[in-house]
């Protein structure tokens, strides 16, 4: 709770300096089992999700509106379930307009087992699912504006035999799916030039990987994994010590 609190106060703030520059209003609201921040500018309305309103247990869909439909719900915030360790299931609705999940907005969620995005979301923060221990299905192919993988997204992420990653990826950052054991191949988009430091690093059952685009293999990129045989791109130029 002191954790939403926290979440609440930073976001509000935030809001509130936008309304002072550009006339706009916010507002936290309760829609359980969730608090979300409403901003509204006299022409567009928009709801961004805070975070449970305190302990959480089970499934959730995050709807498409909140308040009578008039806030369209486009974004999770920064920490915004941080070591729920209730939440088993996380989903946005098929109609879901959410662009955004927040920096470490599931970090430390360790029962988190499924999640299901949508074509709507193009951001995904660093370290959004860090350390989410059961995660065993989740479906970032779907986030077809997706660009960037960012930093340690995935760090941690035990349990997770697939992903896919959306084609149009053209960066992933620095142990982006770090320790990621159960998985056992990964195919990086041909966008992508470059695999930083630890990007699979103790991948320990990665057998097969492709990454035919990439130019730039990073400091322990795949560290302790299962790989015996990898082809090496012919765009390759630089492979650190």
């Amino acid at each position: 709770m002191k954790h939403l609190v926290r979440v609440v106060f930073a976001c509000a703030g935030a809001a509130l300096l936008l309304a002072a520059e550009a006339r706009a209003s916010a507002l936290v609201y309760t829609n359980a089992p969730c608090v979300y921040l409403l901003v509204s500018n006299g022409t567009a309305q928009s709801a961004v999700l805070l975070g449970p309103t305190g302990s959480f247990a089970g499934a959730l869909t995050v709807p498409v509106y909140v308040r009578s439909s008039l806030f369209n719900v486009t974004a999770v915030a920064p920490g915004a379930f941080r070591d729920c360790a209730g939440l088993g299931s996380f989903a946005l609705d098929p109609a879901s307009k959410v662009g955004a999940i927040g920096a470490g907005a599931f970090w430390g969620c360790t029962n988190l087992a499924s999640v299901t995005l949508q074509a709507s979301v193009t951001q995904v923060g660093p370290s959004a699912f860090l350390g989410c221990s059961a995660l065993t299905n989740v479906n970032l192919a779907a986030a077809t504006g997706l660009a960037d993988v960012a930093q340690q997204t995935f760090g941690g992420c035990s349990r997770l035999p697939a992903l896919t990653m959306p084609g149009g990826v053209t960066n992933v950052g620095l142990g982006a799916f770090r320790g990621c054991s159960a998985l056992t191949n990964i195919v990086v988009p041909s966008g992508v030039a470059a695999l930083p430091e630890a990007t699979f690093q103790e991948c320990r059952r990665l057998a097969s990987a492709s990454f035919t685009g990439v130019a730039v293999l990073g400091v322990n990129a795949f560290a302790e994994t299962g790989l015996t045989n990898v082809a090496i791109p012919a765009a390759m130029t630089d492979v650190a010590q």
